[in-house]
């Protein structure tokens, strides 16, 4: 303990409290450490605290604000909207990484706190009093600032369309009574909130294979904790592998070289080796045996679930390409059995009655909700004034949903979802903003085929684009 204290006043640093580093700030400001730049990282961000930075802060500054904005940190008030009117109002760039935690302010690029507060009241102790928070100063090294370019190259820089499509999203996540720990952003907002992955750390890579990562021996080891954190799930036995791995910065690297590839070019298993090696961000880098490791391990990932990856095996080595859809037979998909034209509600049945179809309109996306005619209540088992509690379960995938099919005033019934199910008709029919209401029914829209299980309540659903292609046959030899 001793010599940890030594080593710190050696390099004339030490460790502050809230109160100290709060000082330290405005110290470093006004004794002209930001006259240049200043970036600040911080998680949670509140509009006091940016208040609180702009009257110290002078005109000449080039200021940059970087912070988290998860959507349940803004459904929580953790983080404040305002934060990006305020910044664009003193003309201070905004941007945000979604998996930021870090809290770091850089004063031009000689000097850095670092620590536990965040840009808040209570982080900064602003009204005299706050969270227990500690700190230091560092003289950065040339090295440190290249690190923190190169976080900076990542962020997503917030402008006002993005700002409207965020507010909107939490506006209606708080009208329906979202839980905040299961809000998300539409698929939409996530691709424009995606950066660009052009580099990889170590810790981008999976540590191990899928049958390794299933093995429930092997639940307690670091490198599956940390493949975890990598596909965004906490139990092995969880089923969306695929979604994370399509959602890991791995993969997104990976598939951007794929199509940035020259065509004559071999995307070979080698290949792949000196991509990465040429991406890497660790110095030193792994040697050739750890890259191939991790590659190992990331072949055999892509091998289980990206299906949307070909892989050919060679007499010594694989190679990657893209699947197309367009080398098989597809053909239209439409529920086998059912009517469509002899209703002119939104509703369509099937002659055996063990299928229904809601075409989807405006009412699908505004009030998660839609009404349900008296002939449909009988599919679902509901007598008129009745209220029933309904679980759909999403065909060929392990996610569920619930429902509840209930009398309003009016008299008439109604089937109402909660606001994951929403976001999922949102992903699977980018076109909903086209809807509009009062329309008639349009297949054009798409629609939500039910169907019934032995189970009562229970019934599976598919959400299906007009225009979407089900593949049905064999590739043609």
């Amino acid at each position: 303990m001793d010599k940890t204290f030594e080593k710190l006043n050696s390099n004339n640093q030490r460790i502050l409290s809230n109160e100290e580093f709060k000082t330290e700030i405005e110290s470093s400001i006004k004794s002209g450490f930001a006259d240049k730049t200043l970036v600040i990282f911080s998680a949670f961000i509140k509009s006091n605290a940016i208040k609180w930075l702009a009257g110290l802060v002078p005109s000449s500054c080039d200021v940059t604000i970087i912070g988290r904005w998860q959507p349940n940190d803004l459904l929580t008030k953790s983080s404040d909207l305002e934060v990006y009117k305020l910044c664009k109002e003193k003309e201070w760039k905004f941007g945000i990484l979604r998996n930021l935690h870090s809290k770091i302010f850089l004063f031009g690029s000689d000097k850095v706190l670092i620590g536990s507060a965040n840009l808040t009241v209570s982080g900064l102790s602003l009204a005299g009093t706050g969270n227990l928070e500690m700190g230091t100063q560092i003289t950065p090294s040339e090295l440190d600032i290249q690190r923190i370019e190169e976080i900076v190259s990542k962020v997503t820089w917030i402008n006002d369309g993005i700002f409207n499509l965020l507010s909107s999203e939490l506006e209606l996540a708080s009208e329906n009574k979202v839980a905040a720990d299961s809000i998300q952003w539409s698929k939409e907002l996530k691709e424009l909130l995606e950066p660009a992955v052009d580099k990889l750390w170590v810790d981008d890579l999976f540590y191990t294979t899928p049958t390794e990562f299933i093995n429930p021996d092997n639940s307690d080891l670091e490198e599956v904790k940390h493949d975890l954190a990598l596909l965004g799930l906490e139990h092995i036995e969880e089923s969306d592998k695929a979604l994370g791995l399509y959602q890991s910065k791995f993969y997104k690297w990976f598939k951007k070289k794929l199509i940035t590839s020259p065509e004559e070019e071999f995307t070979s298993f080698g290949w792949l080796t000196a991509q990465l090696h040429n991406s890497l961000l660790d110095e030193p880098p792994p040697n050739r045996g750890g890259i191939k490791f991790f590659v190992g391990n990331f072949h055999s990932w892509v091998e289980v679930f990206a299906k949307e990856i070909l892989i050919e095996t060679h007499n010594h080595t694989s190679s990657y390409s893209l699947a197309v859809a367009g080398y098989t037979n597809y053909e239209r998909k439409e529920p086998k059995g059912i009517k469509w034209e002899e209703e002119s509600d939104s509703w369509r049945s099937s002659r055996d009655g063990d299928e229904v179809v809601k075409i989807i309109d405006f009412s699908c996306f505004k009030e998660n909700s839609t009404g349900v005619p008296h002939r449909i209540c009988h599919f679902f088992g509901v007598k008129p004034k009745e209220e029933v509690e309904l679980n759909l379960s999403l065909e060929n995938k392990n996610q569920t949903f619930s429902a509840k099919i209930f009398t309003v005033k009016t008299g008439q019934m109604k089937l109402k979802w909660n606001y994951e199910l929403t976001t999922l008709l949102r992903e699977k029919l980018p076109e909903w903003e086209d809807i509009k209401p009062k329309q008639k029914p349009n297949l054009e829209n798409g629609y939500i085929h039910f169907k019934k299980t032995s189970l009562k309540n229970r019934y599976i659903i598919d959400i299906t684009p007009s225009s979407v292609l089900i593949f049905t046959g064999e590739p043609p030899l």
